[in-house]
């Protein structure tokens, strides 16, 4: 099945940012530590692949959907194979106290990206999925970012900016 062909495209709308970039994305990445939160979701899942394809030291994946982070683990290792990283996919909530003493144990992160997110429930129409929304998207987004703080690296380092890499637009 061709995809592009049915959204009406040639080929995928990141390629010639991702192409301009590739060796400072693989210089970042290459030997880095990386957190993604959120990233068996679906969204999360191609920015893993993104990653994993360029070798961090280590890559750490935290998702609370057990189902969706088995079968994320299934495509990489089926179409990519194993890096000599180390990778670990965790099928845990990012605002759970498993999930923070997780964080404390680790020696600390190059990268964190949280792309964690409830987007496709219809919240506008019960209270109990708005709370659960406002709870994902904001209270446990501001946690995450206290737990990323806490995670960097001993020396202080922490990448939290874009660098290396400009792209014109049109």
């Amino acid at each position: 099945m061709d995809v592009y062909k049915i959204i009406g495209r040639t080929s995928s709308l990141f390629d010639a940012d991702i192409s301009a970039c590739e060796n400072a994305l693989g210089d970042a990445l290459r030997n880095a530590r990386v957190l993604v939160f959120g990233g068996a979701g679906s969204i999360g899942k191609e920015a893993v692949k993104q990653i994993f394809a360029r070798r961090p030291a280590a890559l750490h994946v935290i998702d609370i959907s057990e189902n969706n982070m088995a079968e994320l683990v299934r495509d990489i290792r089926s179409s990519m194979g194993y890096i000599e990283g180390e990778t670990l996919f965790l099928p845990l909530d990012m605002a759970s106290p498993e999930t923070g003493a997780f964080l404390a144990a680790q020696p600390g992160y190059d990268y964190v990206l949280n792309l964690a997110a409830l987007k496709h429930v219809r919240s506008e129409k019960d209270a109990w999925s708005l709370m659960r929304m406002a709870q994902v998207n904001v209270f446990n987004t501001m946690q995450s970012l206290e737990q990323a703080r806490a995670a960097r690296q001993p020396d202080g380092r922490h990448q939290a900016h874009r660098r290396g890499c400009a792209v014109p637009r049109p």
